[in-house]
């Protein structure tokens, strides 16, 4: 049984962390064991992508899937992953005011800041 119903406004994360594991309490979500191998892209043991969840893949559908606030539009709503990256990557860098950064890659993050 799942939350979700057809109509939602909901985002879902590309991959799941167990939430309990060392990696995970220590916010390193991406060296967590279930998060390299469950989710919905490329690497995990599904990759039908978020249209392709069933209700019986119940640990996405429970932990992976947040619902979209209304007042954010779907448009605005393909930034959040992108955005999250570098959020996570300028606080684990602990760049302060003032400093000078160089941002690369051939990304969407990358060519636009």
């Amino acid at each position: 049984m799942t939350k979700w119903k057809l109509g939602d406004r909901v985002m879902s994360f590309h991959h799941v962390p167990c939430g309990a594991c060392f990696y995970c309490k220590n916010r390193l979500f991406s060296q967590c064991k279930q998060y390299k191998t469950t989710g919905l892209t490329g690497g995990s043991r599904r990759m039908a992508g978020a249209w392709g969840i069933r209700e019986s893949d119940a640990l996405v559908a429970a932990r992976g899937i947040v619902a979209l606030p209304a007042n954010v539009t779907f448009e605005e709503a393909t930034f959040i992953e992108p955005i999250n990256t570098i959020v996570k990557a300028v606080q684990k860098a602990r760049i302060t005011a003032g400093e000078t950064v160089l941002i690369a890659g051939c990304g969407p993050s990358g060519c636009n800041f």
